[in-house]
């Protein structure tokens, strides 16, 4: 229409913090922060409503490195991840290396994590992070000493 009627728009079924009418074929809406991938719109004007699917996406997290990238084989040590779009609040991270779940993993930023890495064995393992639902991973970027026997 030619007026401002009341309007709506929601983004994967979350409220857009605020909307403006542009024109009789645009509104312009602020959208929240997330991870979750790929979303629908959905737009409402008084009555009227129509939704479009796989309108918005949120990047993916990439990772870059790990610090430290060696660690002893025992005993669990905190290890950083960097990286990128590791969003810009926390979104309940997780990290891995190979298959297993870190102890515990914080949100420091956008582009970094930590998290407490138990003992392996392994010579060289995957890394991968997930936020909300979007996960990366990185090839043989964690190692573990291997230990030596002397006689």
């Amino acid at each position: 229409g030619e007026a401002s009627y009341s309007r709506g728009v929601r983004v994967g079924g979350t409220a857009s913090e605020g909307t403006t009418w542009a024109s009789d074929s645009a509104v312009t809406a602020k959208m929240a922060d997330g991870s979750r991938g790929t979303l629908s719109v959905a737009v409402t004007v008084g009555i009227r409503g129509g939704s479009y699917t796989e309108a918005v996406s949120y990047d993916k997290v990439e990772l870059s490195t790990l610090v430290p990238s060696n660690r002893p084989a025992t005993g669990s040590v905190v290890v950083t991840v960097f990286g990128s779009d590791f969003a810009r609040a926390d979104y309940s991270a997780v990290g891995r290396v190979g298959f297993t779940s870190s102890e515990n993993t914080a949100w420091v930023s956008d582009t970094a994590l930590q998290a407490l890495v138990s003992a392996g064995v392994a010579i060289s393992r995957r890394v991968a992070v997930t936020v909300g639902e979007n996960v990366n991973t990185i090839s043989e970027a964690a190692s573990y000493n291997v230990a030596m026997v002397s006689t």
